[in-house]
């Protein structure tokens, strides 16, 4: 690895990146040609060996591959977030976390191990435990990648980068108005205005009492818009 000051070598760190990523790009090699699919995965880190799995179609590209060819890398990346050069074109970046390694694919064929792999993966998906059956393994093709070595490295991003971004959420979530607010809070940015929503919450107990109506206070800011 070039930059050794961005290696991780902690396992504890790497497995922290492998779970919160998600997906993982799956490279193959098809006759002389190189094929990558993107995968959804489950994982399992156990003395410092590393098993991946992921599921799909009984029949494909993939599982060609795979079965001609089971030699294939793996790549898992997470935290991308764009690095501004400011009027320097040259000192444009990105922040990244990212995981990358070698290994072996087989198709799996036993059904007691499709069950546990499905269940495996759904763990890391969703962080829910669910009892897969023999009908559901049935349904689908699951993947097992042995991981023979793997290499991790990041670029955290710059502290006053990310405290400018989060100063640029909070003045946008103070020019919203109460209806905006509460509907922002549901979706996709829910944390940053829950936090700003509690902060609000803070400020009418203050004046109204630590026991005041919640709901009434809802109803009241509503009103008011």
């Amino acid at each position: 690895m070039r930059r050794k000051d961005r290696e991780i070598t902690d396992l504890g760190e790497i497995e922290k990146i492998i779970k919160k990523a998600r997906y993982l790009h799956l490279g193959m090699v098809d006759g002389d040609m190189p094929y990558v699919v993107p995968l959804h995965y489950g994982y399992i880190m156990e003395n410092g060996r590393l098993t991946l799995y992921m599921h799909g179609a009984k029949e494909g590209r993939k599982l060609d591959v795979i079965r001609a060819n089971p030699k294939v890398f793996v790549e898992i990346d997470t935290d991308e977030q764009p690095i501004s050069g400011g009027d320097n074109p040259c000192k444009y970046g990105a922040s990244y976390a990212s995981v990358m390694g070698s290994g072996r694919a087989t198709v799996v064929e036993d059904t007691a191990e499709k069950m546990g792999a499905l269940a495996i993966l759904m763990q890391t998906q969703t962080g829910r435990a669910f009892a897969i059956d023999e009908k559901m393994a049935a349904s689908v093709a699951v993947i097992r990648v042995n991981v023979d070595e793997f290499t991790a490295k990041s670029r955290p991003a710059q502290p006053e980068a990310a405290a400018a971004k989060e100063k640029e959420r909070h003045t946008a979530l103070a020019d919203m108005d109460n209806r905006e607010l509460f509907s922002v809070a549901a979706g996709d940015h829910g944390p940053i205005a829950q936090e700003y929503l509690r902060g609000i919450v803070r400020d009418y107990r203050a004046k109204h009492g630590k026991d005041a109506d919640l709901h009434t206070m809802v109803q009241t800011m509503l009103s008011e818009e």
